[in-house]
């Protein structure tokens, strides 16, 4: 149990970055969560070499002597609070897309250019680290380095859009100057 409960700690505490463009997130593996089937992998340890006939179980309790014996801890994250971090630090850098612009000056439209947005997409994002860092084998693995699912946000009006704009469509005027100040 000390020896399993320490290997998870020392996992725990290994840092993941999350890379977000230009922009950087840092947490450790415990904070999302991580952890093993802890229970499961200690009965599996004391089941060896306790079943099946007497020479069956003098025949692995040597092999396990001589070679040791091999538990597979299998890991999982906590779906929820992985979501809940990508959501709470990795959105913060989205940037709001810009529409483009239109104005008048001296008879003239001049079009302002629209800029792309750029969003975190957080199913993606949980989907790339969890299986990630599901699969990586600890005992060789310093740093734990991904780079966030961003995509492109069009604005709602693009510049072809607003540049198809080439007519007046109306003018109107009102004069005050017969009425009383």
């Amino acid at each position: 149990t000390k020896v399993i409960a320490d290997y998870m700690k020392d996992i725990q505490e290994k840092s993941i970055t999350i890379e977000i463009d230009d922009q950087v997130v840092t947490t450790t593996l415990g904070e999302l969560g991580y952890s093993c089937n802890l229970e499961e992998s200690i009965e599996e340890a004391m089941s060896l070499g306790k079943s099946g006939n007497f020479l069956n179980r003098y025949r692995e309790s040597k092999d396990i002597e001589e070679n040791g014996a091999s538990i597979n801890l299998v890991a999982s994250l906590d779906k929820d609070v992985l979501r809940q971090f990508v959501k709470a630090n990795c959105t913060q850098f989205d940037i709001e897309p810009e529409n483009a612009g239109l104005t008048r000056e001296n008879g003239q439209f001049i079009v302002t250019e629209h800029k792309l947005g750029r969003k975190v997409s957080v199913k993606d994002t949980v989907k790339l680290i969890e299986s990630y860092v599901l699969t990586q084998d600890y005992t060789t693995t310093e740093k734990i380095e991904i780079a966030a699912v961003v995509e492109d946000v069009e604005p709602e009006y693009t510049t072809e859009m607003v540049s198809l704009c080439t007519d007046v469509l109306g003018k109107f005027s009102t004069s005050y100057s017969s009425s009383s100040s």
